[in-house]
């Protein structure tokens, strides 16, 4: 338990000089399990929260959807995640969509550490690309998070993400997931 605290203090510390988006590790769920979470989140200067639901369609693959509210436009999303290393460490890529105010595209890659079976922390990139009336935007961000397991269903999850390009803007997020 030692272990676990200090390794959320770090992760923590590191979290507070970025902001994040994607809210999953890369590990997907297994068969025909379920996932509910709810995730307060900054977006730029924007707090708002997200509530998520994930169902495994097979031990490599599952299906992810979004609803974020408290913006000022409301956010809906999907993804399907994929992995592609099925050990550790474990590495994963999504594509998805969503409407946040315009419509988007979604893709990342994410390679995901296991510290012990309940600290996992994970990496990756993220990119949109966003379709609006003007022009197409398509903005990075750099991931950093953690998933803390504290009982068999329940998980705390914190993630950030730092925006590599102009369009990007800055994400925090942090709260919980319940398996079934």
């Amino acid at each position: 338990m030692r272990l676990k605290l200090t390794l959320l203090v770090i992760v923590l510390a590191m979290l507070s000089t970025g902001r994040a988006q994607v809210l999953n590790s890369g590990i997907s769920l297994k068969s025909d399990k379920f996932r509910l979470g709810l995730l307060p989140t900054v977006l730029s200067d924007n707090f708002g929260i997200f509530v998520q639901g994930g169902y495994g369609l097979r031990s490599d693959m599952d299906i992810n959807f979004r609803i974020g509210a408290g913006y000022p436009d409301m956010y809906v999303g999907a993804d399907l995640e994929f992995m592609i290393l099925t050990r550790k460490p474990y590495f994963s890529v999504s594509a998805g969509a969503h409407y946040f105010g315009d419509v988007g595209l979604d893709a990342s890659g994410t390679f995901t550490i296991p510290i012990d079976p309940q600290v996992h922390l994970y990496t990756g990139l993220d990119m949109d690309i966003i379709f609006n009336e003007d022009k197409t935007n398509v903005p990075f961000w750099f991931r950093l998070g953690a998933e803390v397991a504290f009982k068999k269903n329940l998980s705390i999850l914190l993630e950030a993400g730092l925006g590599i390009n102009d369009p990007a803007y800055s994400i925090f997020s942090g709260g919980f997931n319940i398996y079934f």
